[in-house]
């Protein structure tokens, strides 16, 4: 994993400022085509822009609130296309069940540009899974849902909505 972040032995990347972490979310906004704004309002619900958040409930971690399930399937997806196919490649291969291997591939959730990069693909891949399930591009507010409970979750979500919007959620 030689493109990995500078990881401090708090697990804490190198450099992260606000200013570090508007840059990366600008970066995964114009690589994976989504919108700085969407990006960014969702850091903001997530985690406050505070790369290294956690809930205390839990696994979930960094700028966007990945659960450990969550950004393992997100690398494993997308890593090699964003300078994370060492971790990708882990995954893949099963290395990734190591404790050391896993805890270092899973800190790359504190790392404001690897999580904003997967947050974007998420999006993306959660957008597809949505328009194919509504027939058409899903809003702002439905990407979140799909992040939150995933597209699946999301899915029902709606189709009870549209069912009974009168009912309680």
């Amino acid at each position: 994993m030689s493109s990995s972040p500078s990881i401090d032995p708090a697990g804490v990347p190198a450099a992260s400022t606000p200013d570090r972490v508007r840059a990366a979310i600008s970066n995964a906004a114009a690589q994976t085509g989504n919108s700085f704004d969407f990006l960014l309002a969702q850091a903001r619900v997530e985690s406050h822009l505070n790369p290294t958040a956690h809930a205390g409930t839990s696994t979930a971690r960094g700028l966007y609130q990945f659960t450990e399930g969550s950004w393992l399937k997100a690398l494993e997806r997308h890593g090699g296309d964003h300078g994370l196919g060492g971790a990708q490649a882990a995954i893949l291969s099963g290395a990734a069940r190591n404790p050391a291997q896993r805890a270092a591939i899973l800190a790359l959730r504190n790392d404001p540009t690897a999580s904003s990069l997967m947050a974007g693909e998420l999006a993306n891949d959660n957008r597809a899974t949505l328009t194919a399930h509504l027939g058409r591009s899903p809003d702002g507010a439905e990407l979140y849902l799909a992040h939150f409970l995933g597209a699946d979750g999301a899915n029902r979500l709606l189709d009870t909505l549209a069912a009974s919007p009168q009912a309680s959620a």
